[in-house]
């Protein structure tokens, strides 16, 4: 089983005398209650909960039952700022067709979406008809295909993908045609798969420096297939499973793993990282750096060759609860990824976002020497007027910013009308921009306005709609000085 499934014990076990004894049950109970606060999203109740245990624990000089309610002192910390700052994201569950009564989790799916792998432990079609030690069925790999707008045709991928153990998907190739597997064998390694046109054939470990003796246990391969990012528990890390670089050289052979540092890794666990289409944005889940409580998902960028720190995806992608296995649509414009969030059909369940047009990601702009992010907000036609949805993502930028930083507000329109109009509806646009930042917390000394009108299109205007709304837009560029 993958490490995001490896079962949770010992928590409140770690604390010597909550099961003997009066005083040790009044501890157990009230540290019982602070955790279901705090997966309720009840943060401030929590913290209370959680900081009355801390004298007791002192008291009892226990430094890993104190490390452990710390820890949850933190999480609610975090959530408290998260939760105030949620984003306009529309999440929907997929529904009973991929969803069961049991987990799924580590969707995959090629460029073009036309296959989705994911793994279940459901037993109706399970590759094994033993349960696992818990209980529960085996890990299998399922497949899905698209049918209009929904995931259809669910099947069991059958052997040589699924035996009878456990069998767990963490990565599929750009052209849908390599499947990276998780096995338990050897101390937990990462397999390929390729389908030769007709078939899969028998899953291969991958070599070393990717599979060591110790545990792998998620990876991402990059459109190109010359860069991978593992999840390893190999030594030398900063705690736990830390994330991993590994290039392949001009002879075809892995070169040696880097760890990417502690931009990414933490004393925790980091798994599940995923690279985007283009390699410049990794999504990895962590149960470190500001998690609301679990795994939180997280993004980092890559600029002038290092890794930005993490940034937690915060409300509502992130809850309390497990939220993993990120992975973005070529064109940007939707995610899949799993969740234990109260509401599914099971235990955790594969969830899609669509993702605001108002709010693309943070670009690099390789080009570039001042241009480390980018704001993309977009307009009606003729209009300065922001839609509301933009507001949310116009604050939670700039909640996002460092101290200090210089903006440039570009104002843009299509090519519409005269010169002199575009330029002017340009400049409402980025002024109408400039005041919500303003708002905000951004001091005005701090940002400059230049109105483009239509000279400067983000893609050419042909005379259709969608490509002429592409351009009715502001553009907000963090500028380092």
């Amino acid at each position: 089983m993958s490490s995001l499934k490896t079962l949770w014990v010992g928590l409140l076990m770690t604390i010597p005398g909550l099961v003997n004894g009066q005083q040790g049950k009044s501890v157990q109970d009230l540290y019982r209650k602070g955790l279901g606060l705090q997966q309720q999203s009840k943060f401030d109740s929590a913290l209370v909960v959680f900081r009355s245990l801390m004298p007791k624990l002192n008291a009892q000089s226990v430094k890993p039952g104190h490390w452990d309610v710390e820890k949850r002192i933190t999480e609610c910390e975090s959530g408290q700022k998260l939760m105030a700052a949620p984003r306009n994201y529309t999440i929907t569950n997929l529904g009973a067709g991929i969803n069961s009564t049991e987990e799924e989790y580590a969707p995959a799916v090629n460029a073009d979406e036309t296959i989705m792998v994911f793994t279940s432990r459901r037993l109706q079609g399970n590759t094994s008809s033993q349960l696992y030690s818990d209980g529960r069925p085996y890990e299998d790999v399922w497949v899905a295909r698209p049918e209009g707008n929904s995931w259809k045709n669910v099947s069991n991928m059958g052997k040589p993908i699924n035996n009878a153990y456990h069998n767990s998907a963490v990565a599929l190739s750009a052209d849908g045609k390599h499947i990276y597997l998780y096995t338990d064998e050897n101390g937990g390694d990462i397999l390929v798969s390729d389908f030769n046109g007709t078939q899969w054939i028998t899953p291969q470990r991958l070599p070393y420096p990717v599979n060591t003796q110790y545990r792998e246990s998620s990876l991402t391969v990059s459109a190109d297939g010359k860069k991978l990012i593992v999840a390893s528990e190999r030594p030398g890390g900063l705690g736990g499973s830390d994330l991993y670089l590994i290039e392949k050289g001009q002879n075809g052979a892995w070169l040696p793993a880097k760890n990417l540092g502690p931009s990414i890794n933490t004393e925790w666990d980091e798994d599940s990282p995923f690279l985007d289409n283009d390699g410049y944005a990794l999504y990895f889940s962590s149960r470190g750096h500001n998690s609301m409580g679990g795994y939180d998902l997280f993004r980092s960028l890559l600029e002038k060759g290092s890794w930005t720190p993490a940034l937690n995806l915060g409300a509502p992608i992130n809850t309390p609860h497990h939220d993993s296995y990120w992975v973005s649509t070529r064109d940007g414009k939707r995610a899949y990824f799993a969740s234990e969030r109260p509401g599914g059909f099971g235990k955790e369940d594969i969830y899609l976002i669509q993702l605001p047009v108002e709010l693309q990601r943070d670009v690099v702009i390789k080009e570039s020497p001042v241009v480390v992010k980018e704001l993309l907000l977009h307009f009606a036609y003729g209009e300065a007027t922001l839609p509301p949805s933009s507001l949310d993502s116009i604050r939670w930028f700039a909640q996002q910013l460092p101290a200090g930083s210089n903006l440039e507000i570009d104002g843009h329109t299509d090519a519409v009308g005269t010169e002199a109009l575009n330029d002017a509806l340009a400049q409402r646009r980025a002024e109408a921009v400039k005041a919500i930042m303003q708002a905000a917390g951004i001091p005005a000394s701090r940002m400059k306005i230049i109105a483009f009108g239509s000279r400067k299109p983000r893609i050419p205007d042909s005379g259709k709609k969608e490509k002429m709304a592409r351009n009715r837009r502001v553009e907000v560029r963090v500028i380092n000085n």
